[in-house]
């Protein structure tokens, strides 16, 4: 993107911001727990046993973590008890104290993150810094920076408009410039009549310095293990990616 390129995108990203949520920290979003997570983000525990094969104690981000309800959903869940949770996020709340870790809440953009050169296993947004941010071409260089070599990132994005696909293509394609190996899954209309109404998403794994087949067979892993009814509707476009 040229620079005018890049300020009509981040006006028309801001544009869509407004008219979606009013309220730019909405309640239902801040406390989303981890049953959520698991749902929005079609399965994560295939995501955290990748990241475990990095490093005996994986670090896991997660980028725009609200109120943190989600963490400590999963550091009580003794499956994950290896894992070190972090979170990030622009606006301290109370929450914080008891969710995390001490120390384990970064109080920091995605566009610039407070956070150590190949520190991070992996990393996760639902439906939030990656959805919302007006340089999402900012975010992928910082996960290209803080992720250690084949450190995944899996997200879960809007795409009910023009401007939705527009975000979710430069978010894939600037993955793939940065050597992610990257791929985004896109439900039909069979998934969106189950999730209720028209709201559609789109759900994304970029594996860094990694190929396109390791990141499809990481979705398809945690699609299959945790949302077993959606893998039949979902099986020919992992076959033809």
């Amino acid at each position: 993107m040229n620079e005018s390129e890049l300020s009509k995108f981040a006006f028309n990203s801001l544009r869509g911001a407004i008219k979606q949520d009013r309220n730019p920290t909405p309640d239902y979003e801040l406390s989303r727990d981890a049953a959520e997570y698991e749902c929005l983000i079609f399965g994560l525990n295939q995501f955290f046993k990748y990241a475990s094969s990095l490093s005996p104690k994986p670090k896991i981000l997660d980028l725009g973590t609200g109120k943190g309800e989600a963490i400590r959903g999963f550091r009580n869940n003794g499956n994950y008890s290896g894992i070190d949770f972090y979170g990030l996020g622009l606006t301290n709340f109370p929450e914080h104290q008891t969710n995390f870790a001490p120390g384990h809440f970064i109080k920091s953009s995605a566009e610039k993150m407070k956070i150590e050169s190949n520190s991070v296993q992996g990393a996760i947004s639902v439906f939030g810094a990656m959805t919302h941010s007006l340089a999402p071409e900012l975010i992928v260089s910082e996960l290209n920076r803080i992720l250690v070599k084949k450190g995944v990132v899996k997200f879960t994005n809007r795409n009910n408009d023009e401007q939705d696909e527009q975000l979710n293509s430069v978010i894939i394609q600037e993955l793939t410039s940065h050597g992610f190996g990257a791929v985004l899954l896109n439900p039909d209309k069979h998934l969106r009549l189950k999730a209720g109404g028209d709201f559609k998403w789109v759900v994304g794994v970029g594996i860094k310095d990694g190929t396109q087949q390791e990141a499809i067979n990481l979705l398809k892993s945690d699609l299959a293990e945790a949302l077993e009814e959606f893998k039949k509707v979902y099986e020919p476009k992992f076959n033809n990616p």
